[in-house]
């Protein structure tokens, strides 16, 4: 199932052609829905559709960056529980990986420069002595997710930076997160950095359940709202009991397999066809669809029965697709209706 990877014209890092959002930069794309419906063999899909992405959301963001402080751990705890630690020792670190701090987040922006005024006073020395070489202690970094937190060594991360380095020494402690994906939590965060990274965290504790790793799948399945992995997850384990009540050594592993290619996947193809997308902003397709899940469980209660998942679409694309489409060719969206499962 392998795909193809094309360059983000925004930070130039190689991402899936599949992609509705670079998850280097942020940078969200206009979807052309006929790249999905038209062709469906993998590695041909949204080659063209990068030349319309969407720069205006970066040009609003990118005024705002320098004022953007580093991401606070002490924050991640309280959302997700720090558990045990785990010292890896010394090792090279990418400097754009180390994106928080334990406690001085407050003290520097994103880019590790001071935020109240900028001085050279403790940067001039660590500089010159990166400049002739001398060895300077590594900095000390926690390691969560993937990403890295600084402990000590805010200074010497600056001068790397402003030396324009890419790697820098560091004494790494790994720490777990302790996720429950079957909890529904809806935590407040202080920005959208913070956002991400815990979405993130959630996805990396999806893949690891699910095995529907992203860089595997026709269709990535990428939110931009935290706990929508759980919800997801939630959907997943509702068809792994319908499974297990026809075979009982079905593996979790296998319902999310099936899952994907029979109710996911149709349902994608359903909004692409359907040009769904042009009715949310900044949305993806895999958002669109938990919100399918929350309106079957609104549409239920309002009519006092359970509101199977194919009415649950239909209500949608019969109020919100294009009408000409749907007049002319009502029988193609009840085709793909009849692929979707679940409706037992």
């Amino acid at each position: 199932m392998a795909q193809n990877k094309i360059q983000c014209p925004n930070c130039n890092k190689l991402i899936y052609a599949q992609s509705e959002q670079c998850p280097y930069c942020r940078t969200r794309f206009n979807v052309n829905p006929a790249a999905f419906t038209k062709d469906r063999s993998l590695g041909k899909k949204l080659n063209n559709f990068l030349s319309r992405f969407n720069r205006s959301e970066n040009r609003s963001g990118a005024k705002n960056n320098k004022n953007k402080k580093l991401l606070s751990l002490k924050e991640v705890d309280s959302k997700y529980k720090l558990g045990s630690q785990n010292y890896l020792g010394v090792k090279e670190v990418k400097l754009n990986d180390i994106i928080g701090s334990m406690d001085r987040y407050n003290d520097f922006n994103k880019y590790f420069l001071p935020v109240k005024g900028f001085t050279t006073k403790k940067l001039d020395p660590i500089i010159n002595k990166m400049k002739k070489g001398e060895e300077l202690p590594p900095v000390k970094l926690y390691a969560v997710s993937g990403k890295y937190f600084v402990i000590d060594g805010h200074h010497r991360i600056s001068a790397s930076l402003l030396l324009n380095r890419e790697y820098i020494d560091a004494e790494v402690t790994n720490v777990k997160i302790l996720i429950n994906l079957e909890e529904k939590k809806q935590p407040e965060v202080s920005s959208e950095e913070m956002k991400f990274f815990i979405i993130d965290i959630e996805r990396k504790e999806f893949e690891k359940k699910t095995y529907l790793y992203n860089n595997i799948l026709s269709y990535p399945i990428i939110v931009t709202h935290i706990s929508s992995y759980g919800k997801l997850y939630d959907d997943i384990a509702t068809h792994h009991k319908l499974n297990c009540e026809i075979n009982q050594n079905t593996n979790i592993i296998v319902s999310a397999l099936e899952w994907y290619k029979h109710k996911f996947l149709p349902v994608i193809n359903i909004i692409m066809d359907y040009g769904l997308m042009n009715k949310i902003n900044q949305r993806t397709a895999s958002d669109l669809y938990v919100w399918f899940l929350f309106h079957q469980y609104f549409l239920s209660m309002e009519t006092g029965h359970k509101i199977g998942f194919k009415q649950t679409i239909a209500d949608f694309v019969k109020v919100n697709g294009k009408k000409k489409y749907y007049d002319q060719i009502p029988t193609r969206f009840d085709n793909y209706i009849n692929y979707i499962l679940n409706e037992r």
